[in-house]
């Protein structure tokens, strides 16, 4: 899975979790207008992403002596997710709570991520006072999610060699090819 992918994944997961309307939960760090310091909005960064285990398969191609490369691996990532405007701090607090619920648990595992831990949520709002700066929250949440690659392995026929030394010491080599 690229990353992209996972964190539309995961956008559209904490979406369905908090019922929010589309649109609403945006990748972080984009160009796009944010709306003022009124707009209500969460965002999504995927950071940290670690490797934590992996099976690996290989397969013959029929008809070719091409070897195919399976691999399935767990990852470990976080998500950095943030909530801006009013009411900012009680939107991660009902994410926080949503997330120990059957509910939280469930979609998680319809995206096929595994939920770890989080850390928050912290009020960002009381580290630069509101008037000056838009409302926010921050929490982030550790989760698995698994990658799977496959990788095309070209080989070459097989072939037998023999080498043959005359009484002068030179060699000459005799290849069969199949």
């Amino acid at each position: 899975m690229e990353q992209s992918v996972v964190n539309a994944t995961f956008r559209e997961t904490i979406r369905e979790i908090l019922q929010l309307p589309p649109d609403y939960v945006r990748p972080a760090n984009q160009n796009a207008p944010a709306g003022g310091l009124e707009a209500q909005f969460m965002t999504v960064l995927i950071t940290n992403v670690t490797g934590e285990r992996g099976t690996g398969t290989h397969t013959e191609v029929p008809n070719s002596h091409d070897l195919l490369y399976t691999i399935d691996g767990q990852r470990k990532a976080t998500a950095n997710v943030q909530a801006f405007g009013d009411g900012a701090f009680d939107l991660m607090l009902r994410l926080n709570a949503l997330l120990d619920s059957e509910w939280g648990t469930w979609q998680f595992q319809q995206a096929n991520f595994g939920l770890v831990e989080r850390r928050g949520p912290t009020d960002l709002s009381t580290l630069v006072p509101a008037q000056l700066w838009q409302r926010r929250a921050l929490m982030e949440i550790d989760f698995y999610f698994v990658v799977h690659a496959e990788v095309l392995v070209p080989y070459f026929s097989s072939f037998d060699v023999t080498v043959y030394i005359d009484q002068d010491g030179s060699a000459h080599y005799e290849v069969i090819v199949p």
